[in-house]
């Protein structure tokens, strides 16, 4: 991997350069296939562990049927307090609930 440098500036946190996305075509509808959110939002089952603020790279399973209201945000680099009033502002769990009973996305 390259380093791209900027004279003069200077960043204490080793960022990588991001690669252009891989997009793959489906083989199957929508309809057949399974969605899953991954995020480094903060977010956690109100009866999980919350996430250490100063530094946490551990994850959370968030089963499918759990309730948004069951849902909050733990977060030190921003505040936290809407995105714990209505949760699927940053994890639109409720939408992906929609596009299950829809019949637009597929469930297991």
């Amino acid at each position: 991997m390259k380093l791209t440098t900027v004279e003069g500036m200077q960043s204490e946190i080793f960022v990588s350069i991001t690669l252009k996305p891989i997009f793959t075509e489906l083989k199957k509808p929508l309809s057949e296939c399974k969605v899953a959110f991954i995020t480094a939002g903060g977010i956690h089952r109100k009866d999980q562990t919350p996430f250490n603020t100063s530094g946490d790279f551990s994850y959370r399973v968030i089963p499918f049927d759990t309730p948004s209201d069951m849902l909050m945000v733990t977060h030190g680099d921003f505040d936290n307090s809407d995105i714990n009033k209505d949760v699927n502002a940053m994890f639109p769990i409720d939408r992906l609930h929609e596009l299950v009973e829809e019949g637009f996305i597929g469930y297991f």
